[in-house]
């Protein structure tokens, strides 16, 4: 059983989480978006290329919770999106069909979740919980 993140309150007393999801598979994004909803999530895209989720932090940065990461879009690393999460310090996970991430990604994202595809619906709340949760209390202390 996963559990909810309807307990955190965030600073500004909304309760939808806005969930930015970059992900090239079309039937992947769909399952994902889907799967989302049904929490009351709300997807920021999903963005198919690094272009579009640029485009989208850009423009979302200042409302976007936590992000889902396909490492390879269309054979390109999504490193770019990553780095710029991380400036603004949005959590992240990083999802993969491949069994060796580190190729298509910089060591000093080693540090960050990765999830293998086919990845299990709980496991990937759990995670993005988990990745709220910790924001959640980072923003707290400080």
């Amino acid at each position: 059983m996963t559990q909810s993140i309807d307990h955190l309150v965030r600073s500004d007393d909304q309760t939808r989480l806005n969930v930015l999801l970059v992900e090239d598979s079309y039937p992947v994004a769909q399952s994902f978006t889907f799967l989302m909803e049904e929490y009351d999530w709300d997807i920021i895209g999903p963005a198919p290329t690094i272009d579009a989720a640029m485009k989208l932090v850009e423009q979302f940065a200042s409302t976007i919770d936590v992000a889902v990461l396909d490492i390879n879009l269309q054979g390109h690393s999504v490193a770019p999106v990553a780095q710029k999460l991380r400036e603004l310090s949005i959590p992240f996970v990083f999802l993969t069909g491949y069994g060796d991430a580190d190729a298509m990604l910089p060591a000093h994202f080693e540090e960050y979740p990765t999830l293998l595809k086919p990845v299990r619906e709980e496991e990937l709340i759990e995670k993005v919980n988990a990745l709220i949760k910790s924001r959640f209390d980072e923003d707290q202390s400080n």
